[in-house]
């Protein structure tokens, strides 16, 4: 598809996922999501962020932690890891609790300015060029 000219790649993996970049240049397909208190936004707030991670005074659900050894699969220095991955500790801040044994979240789909945990503006691509999650 990108032999075609029809979609590219962002120079900037952080990019695509973006609110400002959301129908951009990589999607092929994404889930629209409308912030703003119209009860149409993404769900991805609950589902992505940890019970112990508080934005604009919603913590999320923490219903889809990461593996460690999905974590383990990207090498250290890829920069891909710590946009879509986030690795919490008993000293980060926020703090994880000492019950979480590996306290890894995603955190590509999260909205910093969402007030609700169904109120993210970032779309969610069912389709895309690099889903690599």
């Amino acid at each position: 598809m990108i032999s075609l000219g029809t979609y590219d790649l962002w120079a900037n993996f952080a990019d695509a996922f973006l609110i400002a970049n959301k129908n951009g240049k990589e999607a092929v397909f994404e889930m629209q999501a409308l912030s703003g208190g119209f009860n149409e936004g993404s769900w991805m707030q609950g589902y992505m962020r940890p019970n112990f991670d508080r934005v604009n005074g919603v913590a999320g659900f923490g219903d889809d932690p990461a593996t460690e050894n999905l974590y383990k699969a990207y090498r250290a220095d890829d920069k891909r890891r710590n946009v879509t991955l986030k690795l919490y500790s008993a000293t980060s801040t926020p703090a994880a609790p000492a019950s979480v044994l590996f306290p890894c979240y995603v955190y590509k789909y999260l909205d910093p300015t969402a007030t609700g945990n169904n109120d993210g503006g970032n779309n969610f691509p069912s389709s895309a060029i690099r889903m690599c999650y």
